[in-house]
């Protein structure tokens, strides 16, 4: 679902906002920035540095790293985002493809319904803290009926994190998760 669509040049450009990713498409390609939610500060978006960028970007994108962020720093999302440099590669995806990690609430009906109703886009009809708090809710009732083993990756969270202050602390309570914790 693409709501964002400018005309630049002779290209299409649209955007789209997920609660775990922001994706910049132009014409039939598409980049996928990964979105990391917070608690009580902006959610962070991971760009790859500009090293990063040269050494992993496709062809099509290798010299419009600044024109991609340009265009999705222009929207008004309804979120506070903090936009930070990173060592990670680009992430490339076929229009068509989703962008949806199998087993995580963007996963589930809700999730599916949520997407569905453009929390995060420009207009939406609910409040940014409203957005956050109804994908808050989302990722701890997912954590609560979760069952199985839970790996964490307890170096890479951020103490702020979604993960960390909402996720985490329901897993463990979660008689039916074991949690295998990699540093």
């Amino acid at each position: 679902m693409l709501r964002v669509s400018k005309q630049l040049e002779e290209s299409q450009v649209s955007a789209y906002m997920g609660w775990k990713y922001v994706r910049y498409t132009q014409d039939n390609k598409s980049i996928i920035f990964i979105i990391d939610p917070m608690i009580g500060r902006p959610d962070l978006v991971y760009v790859p540095d500009e090293a990063s960028w040269k050494k992993t970007a496709p062809k099509w994108a290798k010299n419009l790293r600044s024109h991609i962020l340009n265009v999705l720093k222009s929207i008004p999302w309804n979120r506070k985002l903090d936009w930070v440099n990173t060592k990670t590669k680009v992430i490339e995806k076929d229009i068509v493809e989703e962008f949806i990690f199998p087993g995580t609430p963007e996963a589930t009906l809700g999730g599916r319904k949520y997407s569905a109703f453009g929390l995060f886009e420009p207009g939406s009809p609910v409040s940014p803290e409203e957005a956050h708090e109804l994908w808050c809710d989302l990722e701890k009732k997912f954590a609560e009926e979760t069952r199985g083993i839970v790996t964490v990756y307890s170096k890479k969270a951020k103490p702020h994190s979604v993960f960390n202050k909402i996720a985490l602390p329901a897993l463990q309570n979660n008689a039916r998760v074991s949690l295998e914790y990699i540093d």
